[in-house]
């Protein structure tokens, strides 16, 4: 099954953009996943509530925050406190590298 969001002669890169039940499946194990590691975070650091939640990569620094809520990938969270964080792991080895002190408090 898809479900066409736009037709090609309305897009400027002349393809269908749709949806299909592949990539509705892949949002849900992803959301799943989410879940997951943050309830097991939570649960390893003794809270059960995060004050601010960071996310990492290009998923990160392209989340639309409100629609992170609409889709209860994030539930019950003041938008505002989500933030994108962009490329982390490029940054840490960067700060790691450049930065002794920094690969000390890697360690």
């Amino acid at each position: 099954m898809v479900f066409v969001l736009a037709r090609a002669d309305e897009t400027g890169m002349g393809q269908d953009i749709a949806i299909t039940q592949k990539d509705i499946r892949k949002i849900q194990l992803a959301k799943g996943a989410f879940y997951a590691n943050c309830k097991l975070m939570l649960e390893q650091m003794g809270v059960d509530r995060f004050e601010i939640v960071k996310i990492a990569g290009a998923f990160g620094a392209h989340i639309d925050r409100e629609k992170a809520l609409i889709i209860v990938l994030i539930s019950d969270f003041n938008p505002k406190r989500i933030l994108g964080t962009g490329n982390a792991a490029g940054d840490g080895c960067r700060a790691a590298l450049l930065n002794v002190d920094k690969r000390t408090d890697a360690d």
